[in-house]
């Protein structure tokens, strides 16, 4: 089962204005990675870090709702020497010193994923080969399609290599020349050369 890891600036992302289309999809897809980690589809890190972030938060009541994850979650980072070690290498790439911790505890508790809605952190992805960093957006869409690839068992390839079976490629051309011409409308003329440059 994957482990993800959210930072707070996508537990807070619900909670956020609106207004924007961007805001609005990653809330509506912040919840539904909530749902599914309800569901046991993901198992879900909580660190030392996300409730000291957390303990900042000015409005009483994300606080509280965002504190509740932290009995949702399946493990805990707890604060040790290697997590600040790590910390502080990857402060080297121009992160702040709470998001590097916070990777670190990610890192550190072998997530899968780290789930950001942090441009700054997002423009950095490509910097690790220990763990994803994605948008909340782009992790739904890439678990849907995982998703579609385990449920459809399909292989064109293999199914295409008995396609037209027996038929001379004369045939093949000629057919297929004439679903062009009346899907598109043309003169069916089956000695034509022409060809659209």
């Amino acid at each position: 089962m994957k482990k993800i890891y959210l930072d707070n600036c996508t537990y807070n992302r619900p909670f956020d204005d609106k207004d924007q289309l961007s805001i609005r999809m990653e809330a509506e897809a912040k919840l539904q990675i909530q749902e599914n980690i309800r569901n046991g589809v993901y198992e879900l890190v909580w660190s030392y870090m996300n409730e000291y972030e957390n303990n900042d938060n000015p409005y009483d009541e994300k606080r509280e709702a965002i504190g509740a994850w932290e009995n949702i979650a399946v493990h805990k980072c707890l604060p040790n020497e290697k997590i600040l070690e790590k910390g502080q290498q990857l402060q080297h790439i121009s992160l702040k010193p709470k998001d590097s911790l916070n990777l670190a505890c990610a890192i550190g508790s072998g997530c899968h994923y780290f789930i950001t809605t942090d441009k700054s952190i997002l423009g950095k992805a490509e910097n690790f080969s220990e763990i994803i960093i994605i948008n909340p957006i782009d992790f739904i869409r890439a678990e849907r399609f995982i998703h579609c690839v385990k449920s459809d068992r399909f292989d064109y390839t293999e199914w295409q290599q008995d396609l037209w079976k027996g038929k001379s490629i004369e045939e093949i051309h000629h057919a297929a020349a004439a679903f062009y011409s009346e899907r598109h409308g043309l003169p069916n003329d089956r000695g034509s050369t022409n060809v659209a440059n």
